[in-house]
């Protein structure tokens, strides 16, 4: 059996003054090969489009403070309370079409 060694790291994202609270995590494989899940979450409630706005603003801070490009996320995931009446503004983002590219 191939025993792989890898390493894990936990950190907070600093969004400054935007109301979002984020962390990411970093796995390396024992090759070298690094993935980063990032979580951001909305700190205060506003509406839909607000908080995307906040969350688009974050990722491309935490993005850029990592040194990775835009271009290479493989997906987003959005919880939202209420699905139905949030889909339009979702599709309204750039941010949150996954088939547009990163802006």
């Amino acid at each position: 059996m191939i025993q792989a060694q890898t390493s894990v790291a936990h950190s907070s994202i600093d969004c400054g003054a935007i109301p979002v609270a984020g962390s990411v995590a970093r796995f390396q494989g024992a090759s070298g090969v690094e993935e980063y899940h990032l979580m951001i979450r909305p700190t205060r409630s506003e509406s839909a489009a607000a908080q995307l706005e906040w969350l688009s603003q974050a990722y491309g801070r935490a993005i850029d403070s990592l040194g990775l490009s835009r271009d290479r996320c493989v997906f987003r995931r959005f919880f939202c309370s209420d699905l139905t009446n949030q889909a339009e503004v979702l599709e309204e983002f750039q941010f949150s079409r996954m088939h547009d590219p990163d802006d």
